[in-house]
């Protein structure tokens, strides 16, 4: 991406996070919105929103009145932009954070479940962590120069 692009996202993220945390009037939005990711298009014509909404529950009503606020939110953010041609926002609901969090609680159940005593990659149950597996493996002797 080229760095006016970058910053053009850049700026777009911050003025469209500061009108949905100042809120707007649609009742159908609720709960916390988060945008985490801005992408503009090559000709920065067009500009790809994708926004976090918690709690789940919500998530479908409140994007539905995100959308419905598009050109409100897209008036708000033009006054901010010190552009000769503001590119037009959409919308985009992103479930990458949802994901990750099942994974990562996944993870923690599956360490949970472990048996006591250690991994499977330490089958003796010499080290209590990571970090004291990575204190005892020999380290490379750096060589002396002339």
């Amino acid at each position: 991406m080229s760095h006016r692009r970058e910053q053009l996202a850049s700026v777009l993220r911050r003025a469209v996070q500061g009108v949905l945390t100042r809120g707007l009037s649609d009742p159908r939005i609720r709960g916390l919105i988060t945008v985490t990711e801005v992408e503009v298009s090559g000709d920065r014509r067009d500009a790809m929103v994708r926004v976090s909404i918690l709690p789940a529950e919500q998530q479908s009503a409140t994007f539905q009145g995100l959308c419905a606020a598009t050109l409100r939110v897209q008036k708000l953010v033009n006054e901010q932009l010190d552009v000769r041609r503001p590119p037009h926002i959409r919308f985009q609901l992103d479930e990458r954070l949802k994901k990750e969090a099942a994974v990562l609680s996944a993870i923690r159940q599956a360490v949970a479940d472990l048996p006591p005593g250690g991994a499977e990659d330490d089958p003796r149950g010499e080290f209590e962590t990571l970090a004291d597996a990575d204190a005892a493996a020999p380290r490379p002797q750096k060589e002396a120069s002339d």
